[in-house]
């Protein structure tokens, strides 16, 4: 019954990807750019994006599954080297990672709590050691309290802002300083079905 439920959220997940791919319009820093964004089928394969990423790299948070994988996956199609990072689904990180290496492209995956702070900076700090530089951010770990405002403690609502929202800020206060230095970064935060 919850694998069902779960192939269901996906599958909308994944519906929604040629949205959210669409609103990645890419904006790096102090320069004009001519790259375009076209969005394609919402259907896993057929390729969400067309942009032209080649010589970049992207950190794609809670790539080890779900709607961060695809995005990881169609990354590495328009061309990026990928980082993938994931918190208990390193099976499935690994079997994206082989899929990317398989395009030609290069991947990696590291295992994070992006809900701890100081687990974000060694990320980034791996991350960057990795490729030599993160172009892009893709902060798409996420998670829910399925227990109702009135049942969520505090601790459990710390935990889940700290996943959804601190491990953004923390994140891209390590990367931008590189990303300004080489006048080019992108941080795209996406926030889907994420429940009290």
């Amino acid at each position: 019954m919850a694998a069902t439920a779960d192939c269901r959220r996906q599958s909308k997940q994944r519906r929604r990807l040629g949205a959210i791919c669409a609103a990645l319009e890419p904006s790096p820093l102090g320069a004009n750019s001519s790259r375009r964004l076209v969005t394609g089928p919402a259907t896993p394969g057929e390729g969400f994006a067309t942009m032209d990423l080649s010589g970049r790299v992207a950190l794609v948070t809670g790539g080890g599954q779900g709607l961060g994988g695809t995005i990881a996956l169609a990354m590495a199609r328009a061309g990026a080297d990928v980082v993938l990072s994931y918190s208990t689904s390193g099976d499935r990180a690994m079997a994206i990672g082989e899929e990317i290496l398989g395009m030609g492209r290069r991947a990696v995956a590291f295992q994070a709590d992006v809900g701890d702070t100081a687990q974000c900076t060694a990320l980034a700090e791996k991350a960057e050691k990795a490729y030599g530089q993160i172009d892009i951010l893709i902060s798409n770990a996420g998670m829910g309290q399925g227990n109702g405002v009135v049942n969520t403690t505090d601790d459990e609502w710390d935990r889940t802002m700290n996943v959804n929202a601190r491990a953004t800020f923390a994140l891209a206060r390590c990367l931008l300083p590189g990303m300004v230095s080489r006048k080019f970064g992108e941080f795209h935060a996406l926030l889907l079905g994420a429940t009290l």
